[in-house]
């Protein structure tokens, strides 16, 4: 199997182009992963006849989509069992996202004399995937400040509810200035690089004359030597 083998310089830009492009765009976004997990904000909370856990990604949230997981259980009627509580799958949990307070501007940073936007209600999906234990909110907060969650869960055994707070913190904007310094950085790398690149190839070599060059005779130089034999 032929290996193809790259310059080592060409790989040295590349490494290079890489880490740079790293740099610019790894400050600038938070992903939102979801599936359960995360900060914890909830544990083991009584609400009516269930005990509520609640889990919130990104940390801190930021303006823009954020996640929350929930899992509800219950205590388990089997005194003889170790497991304490059981999950409880069979119920439905509405999550109300109100902000709390006078809306803070995005460009100024100061509170917006604006009236606040409509509470967000959002009804928890279960996840079939893990076992319907996890049931997961993800709403689009469109302003920073504090906002309250309230949770409300209702199944055959009863209903309950809670409430926490959580703060909103600006959105994540592209840092230009670190972009034109990055750009500019990686430029002057592909200079450099191009420069050693030049300065490590060998030298030509000067052409040999042909071997047959000095057994090349002028016709005069043949009938000179032909008279003075």
């Amino acid at each position: 199997m032929t290996k193809m083998n790259l310059p080592r310089g060409s790989l040295l830009m590349a490494l290079l182009i890489s880490l740079v492009s790293s740099a610019i765009i790894a400050p600038q976004y938070t992903p939102v992963s979801a599936h359960g997990g995360g900060t914890p904000r909830l544990t083991n909370v009584p609400i009516g006849p269930y005990h509520l856990y609640a889990w919130s990604e990104p940390d801190p949230w930021r303006v823009g989509e954020v996640h929350l997981s929930l899992a509800v259980t219950m205590p388990n009627p089997d005194s003889s069992s170790s497991q304490v509580e059981i999950p409880v799958t069979d119920v439905e949990i509405t999550v109300t996202f109100t902000p709390v307070g006078n809306p803070v501007s995005s460009d100024t940073g100061q509170t917006s004399a604006a009236s606040p936007p409509a509470p967000i209600v959002v009804m928890a999906q279960r996840q079939a995937f893990l076992g319907d234990f996890y049931f997961e909110a993800d709403p689009i907060l469109p302003v920073e400040g504090d906002w309250q969650i309230g949770i409300v869960v209702t199944g055959k055994e009863g209903s309950g509810s809670t409430e926490f707070m959580m703060e909103a913190l600006p959105a994540r904007t592209i840092n230009w200035t670190l972009v034109a310094g990055a750009g500019a950085v990686l430029v002057l790398l592909v200079v450099l690089l191009a420069s050693w690149s030049r300065a490590q190839q060998p030298a030509q070599p000067a052409r040999r004359p042909h071997r047959n060059a000095g057994r090349l005779q002028s016709p005069s130089s043949e009938m000179q030597a032909h008279e003075e034999a």
